[in-house]
């Protein structure tokens, strides 16, 4: 009998989301593995890991993904852009 291995996909992702998109569903959508230590969205991730209100076109690096803000208010980051690295 021949062994099966099951194949692992590389998803690629270069798309905008919303700041509030829990990161349970990101993970769940896109086979990813992000998490914080108090964060639930991707828009909360990316000030955590900052540790500060961070302004459209910063970024962090999460994992195998780049994070970049897109559009932030007073109340939040609105939106952001998600890459896959390398």
């Amino acid at each position: 009998m021949e062994e099966v291995i099951p194949s692992v996909q590389n998803i690629v992702i270069d798309r905008t989301l919303p700041g509030d998109m829990l990161l349970t569903d990101f993970n769940a959508q896109y086979q990813a593995h992000l998490e914080g230590l108090e964060a639930t969205t991707l828009g909360e991730l990316v000030s955590e890991l900052l540790d500060y209100p961070p302004a459209p076109g910063e970024s962090v690096k999460v994992g195998n993904f780049e994070i970049t803000v897109e559009e932030s208010t007073v109340l939040g980051i609105k939106n952001v852009t998600v890459k896959t690295l390398g």
